[in-house]
């Protein structure tokens, strides 16, 4: 039986409002109800939030409802748990979390949730609470000013100094986000007044039994990288044995989390001139990242996002790359046996995922095809597999007339990237033949129109796009008008030979 995601969040929503309206058992046991009914659809279909909009003023107002209930104090356990499940599984999608900080103001509100709790003694709705708040700040972005930001950091520096508990992982974990990338969150730490104390804590999580403490430990000393504090801990003496256990985490992690912050950590460490060098000349690197390749046809589909955005990284490593996925391809070709996940090579493996639209809504593919198209832009004389390759780009730039899941700006991503990978190739004669017979200036001229009168009057119709949406339908049109001069030039010259 088909469940109707819509109906019950109308129905989630009307009762916090009759609640709110008239307070009494009934309405509580009613609010109860219907929370714990979208619970039980999400652990039944967890795919069935993935097309949860908050640009649609339903969904927009069930978010609002989730946060409203912790500005509610008297309210049953189980209803503040549903709330949370609710909230984690939604903040799954970076969109959704960047509404939930930006305009929802979720930090805050669950932050005074949880110091109420914490009087009231609740630690086990503290501890649900701490993870949806590592959660929901994962991948943010903090510009200039911290705000309520300081108050949070100073929160969960005052629990991490404290002798370990069940809470210090989820406020490891929730400051090694803020710290990722933003400057503004590194700067306040080093100033703080019990920074000396703070970091002899996080020192003591570097040779905890948890692989996640350490690597949440790595993540927050991190921000010192080029100072005497992070020469200390990243120094070249014991790198490799860091190396060594970051990579031992990624390959052997139980789940999405250690796969997840162990990238996180390698991407910001290669943000260092001086540790670029020292990776390039770590001994099992290229094995390491062999059997990382491998693991791609295994992990979930965020992991996977994470591995393909460290191997795009990891180019700044000479020769890395062509090594693993051009040189051996070109060798033999040959098929591993020995291999725990696949049995192909390693490129085929990565045209796979460039091939798997529909499955990844377009984040894995446009990752993907990025990576491919680093490889054949850095090394142009090599154009091995390039035969296998040329069906999945023309049909991914097919996709135009397609409707499918997912968010335009993610699907013309994808075909955009296609189209630039096309164009790498259009240089040999035989490619653009191949390319202009699948393609021909028909159909990109079919593309172009429907491109064209589909968002040419965007901003006064349904779509109302974004920057990004706008700037990514811009390229494919430039990218499509490009590739249609190139077919009609070689049709010109076919003509006249």
């Amino acid at each position: 039986m088909e469940v109707d995601l819509d109906a019950c969040l109308k129905s989630f929503r009307d009762a916090f409002n009759m609640f709110k309206s008239h307070p009494s058992e009934e309405q509580l046991k009613n609010l109860e109800r219907e929370g714990n009914v979208l619970v039980g659809i999400g652990k039944l279909n967890g795919e069935i939030f993935l097309d949860f909009d908050v640009n649609k003023l339903l969904h927009a107002d069930a978010l609002s409802v989730f946060i409203n209930i912790f500005n509610e104090m008297n309210l049953k356990d189980s209803i503040y748990q549903a709330s949370i499940s609710l909230l984690i599984r939604l903040a799954s999608s970076s969109k959704i979390r960047k509404s939930l900080q930006d305009t929802f103001k979720l930090t805050s509100t669950l932050l005074n949730f949880i110091t109420q709790q914490q009087i009231a003694s609740d630690l086990s709705i503290v501890l649900q609470s701490l993870h949806l708040l590592q959660q929901v700040t994962y991948g943010i972005k903090i510009e200039n000013c911290l705000g309520e930001f300081s108050i949070l950091i100073k929160y969960l520096v005052s629990k991490i100094i404290l002798p370990e508990s069940q809470i210090t992982l989820p406020c490891l974990g929730t400051l090694a986000n803020l710290c990722m990338n933003n400057a503004v969150v590194k700067d306040f730490i080093k100033n703080m007044s019990n920074v000396k104390i703070f970091f002899k804590s996080v020192t003591s999580f570097l040779s905890h039994n948890n692989w996640m403490n350490i690597i949440f430990a790595l993540s927050i000393f991190s921000i010192a990288l080029d100072e005497p504090l992070g020469e200390k801990v990243f120094n070249k003496k014991n790198i490799d044995q860091t190396f060594l256990l970051i990579f031992n985490v990624l390959l052997n992690g139980e789940n999405g989390d250690t796969c997840r912050y162990s990238c996180d950590l390698l991407i910001g460490l290669l943000q260092s001139a001086k540790l670029q060098q020292y990776l390039a000349s770590y001994a099992d690197l290229q094995n390491h990242v062999k059997e990382l390749v491998e693991k791609l046809t295994l992990v979930d589909e965020e992991s996977c996002e994470k591995i393909l955005e460290l191997f795009i990284c990891l180019n700044c490593v000479p020769t890395l790359l062509a090594t693993i996925f051009l040189q051996e391809e070109e060798e033999a070709n040959e098929t591993r046996i020995d291999s725990e996940y696949h049995t192909g090579s390693y490129l085929s493996i990565i045209f796979n995922l460039a091939a798997k639209q529909a499955s990844s809504r377009f984040r894995v593919t446009s990752l993907a095809l990025k990576l491919i198209k680093i490889l054949y832009q850095d090394n142009p004389s090599c154009h091995h597999s390039v035969s296998e390759l040329l069906p999945i780009l023309i049909q991914n730039v097919r996709l135009i007339e397609d409707s499918c899941p997912g968010s335009l700006e993610d699907k013309f991503g994808c075909i955009r990237r296609s189209i630039d990978t096309l164009q790498l190739f259009c240089c040999d004669e035989k490619v653009l033949e191949i390319v202009t017979g699948c393609l021909n200036s028909q159909a990109i001229h079919r593309f172009l129109t429907k491109i064209n009168s589909k968002f040419s009057s965007a901003l006064t119709s349904k779509y109302n796009l974004n920057d990004d949406q706008s700037l990514e339908i811009s390229s494919v049109f430039i990218g499509l008008t490009e590739l249609l001069f190139q077919s009609v030039k070689h049709s010109r010259i076919g003509e006249v030979c």
